[in-house]
């Protein structure tokens, strides 16, 4: 039912064109805290918006979504696909695998968010990095939505019920998550760096394997 859901959203979606590269968005953000390195996993990587600003970075690039439908629309051959759904399946790589583990945007959706943290660490290098974005529900223009006395819609995504989301966070509670499985935390903004918990729409964080 899940991998029918996300399907649908991809067919949707792919005609639709985003400028990845534009400074502000996650995945622009994100691309610059990737320095050169040997093996990659991008976890929900949809149509190959992250892999298209680094792929000269990486020599190998290894993806998975739950959308078969999205990683159609990946055609580079560079790229290593598996359908995987994160909420029923464990990562489908040995541990200590991969120099960078990057996770954009798909934390907020699936059943078991520690669940999905873990699984990032495992499959990642002593030292190496994990990566995540997520909506900040503490950016300013959410509270005061809520203020308001409406839920504020932290999907970019023109989905109903804000893009299927069901969880959503604080960089304290991506923190948390971490907590024993890394060593060292970098916070980063997604739109402003500046009083990063209130004025940064995305939440983004990258965190070395202890």
């Amino acid at each position: 039912m899940e991998k029918e859901v996300y399907n649908k959203i991809w067919d949707r979606k792919k005609d639709q064109k985003v400028d990845y590269s534009k400074k502000g968005t996650r995945v622009y953000e994100a691309s610059k805290l990737i320095k050169d390195c040997n093996k990659l996993l991008d976890v929900g990587c949809g149509d190959g918006a992250l892999f298209h600003l680094i792929k000269d970075k990486v020599n190998e690039y290894y993806g998975t979504d739950i959308s078969k439908t999205a990683l159609s629309l990946l055609k580079d051959k560079k790229v290593k696909t598996k359908t995987v759904n994160i909420n029923t399946e464990k990562l489908p790589f040995n541990d200590n695998m991969f120099d960078y583990t990057v996770c954009l945007d798909v934390i907020e959706h699936v059943f078991d968010p520690l669940n999905l943290v873990n699984e990032l660490f495992r499959v990642t290098k002593p030292k190496g990095h994990v990566i995540i974005s997520t909506p900040n529900i503490r950016y300013y223009k959410h509270i005061l939505k809520l203020i308001s006395g409406r839920f504020p819609n932290t999907s970019g995504d023109k989905e109903h019920y804000d893009g299927g989301h069901l969880h959503y966070f604080t960089y304290r509670d991506i923190i948390a998550l971490c907590s024993g499985k890394s060593s060292k935390i970098e916070k980063y903004g997604i739109n402003k760096r500046v009083l990063v918990e209130f004025l940064s729409g995305g939440i983004l964080i990258k965190a070395e394997k202890a």
